[in-house]
């Protein structure tokens, strides 16, 4: 029985995370949440989102990459969309690390938090964001960081505004 569980059933596993098949995935039913109506709805085009309304809009360059900023006095949003935009696994070591497959608007997703041990702006050491490996055709990944001041509060914020996602 052993070596059947070795030669068929470990295969299978390693083959269907190798694709993106992952049973064990949480859907956030989107039909559920009800929109904030003290935020701001943000539509760049390919997908939309709602974010609280005193996170304002920053300058923000990327190379190979669309990338947005938004933030606050608490916390800081950077959204990346492109070909090379990275999941951010390297991370695991860091405390607190947490990491959770999700399916939002019909997309496969990792949502990843920690505490950033060595953190460039000492006042932002949270960690929450969520990773799509592939949200088209093209093969285009996108990814929401939210780096913050408080772990619980803002956690529970990049959930809201990560449930609001919606592709089109």
């Amino acid at each position: 029985m052993r070596s059947l569980f070795k030669r068929l059933i470990i295969p299978s596993m390693i083959i269907n995370i190798t694709l993106g098949i992952i049973p064990d995935k949480r859907v956030f039913p989107q039909s559920n949440i009800s929109p904030q109506t003290d935020w701001q709805k943000i539509d760049l085009g390919t997908f939309s989102f709602q974010i609280p309304i005193e996170m304002k809009s920053r300058d923000a360059k990327g190379i190979d990459s669309a990338i947005w900023k938004y933030s606050d006095e608490n916390s800081e949003l950077v959204i990346d969309l492109g070909i090379y935009s990275a999941k951010p696994e390297s991370y695991s070591d860091e405390p607190e690390y947490t990491e959770e497959k999700v399916v939002i608007g019909g997309k496969n997703a990792v949502i990843i938090s920690f505490r950033d041990s060595e953190p460039n702006n000492e006042d932002l050491e949270y960690f929450t964001g969520i990773y799509f490996p592939k949200v088209d055709s093209r093969g285009t990944k996108l990814s929401f960081v939210i780096y913050s001041r408080n772990s619980k509060t803002n956690q529970a914020i990049a959930r809201k505004i990560f449930n609001s996602i919606k592709f089109k």
